[in-house]
């Protein structure tokens, strides 16, 4: 299904540890099928991220986890 109708995916993913344990995998799949990650800013528009996100220090509002929207295909 997800090859068939590229649907857009919005998925809360762990940080830090919580991402190496629970999310990572998911996040790398979807990033090799050909999906953009991005974040929903605070004015409810989407910003692109990079993989590299997880491995910087980020200040995230919290800090166990962060929604992300992952679309494919996106301009």
């Amino acid at each position: 299904m997800i090859f068939r109708y590229n649907p857009t995916i919005v998925m809360e993913v762990g940080i830090g540890e919580r991402y190496k344990r629970f999310s990572k995998k998911a996040v790398e799949m979807l990033l090799n099928f050909g999906y953009k990650m991005f974040k929903i800013n605070d004015d409810g528009e989407i910003e692109e991220l990079t993989k590299d996100i997880f491995s910087k220090n980020q200040d995230f509002k919290n800090p166990d986890s962060i929604n992300l929207v992952f679309i494919k295909n996106h301009n």
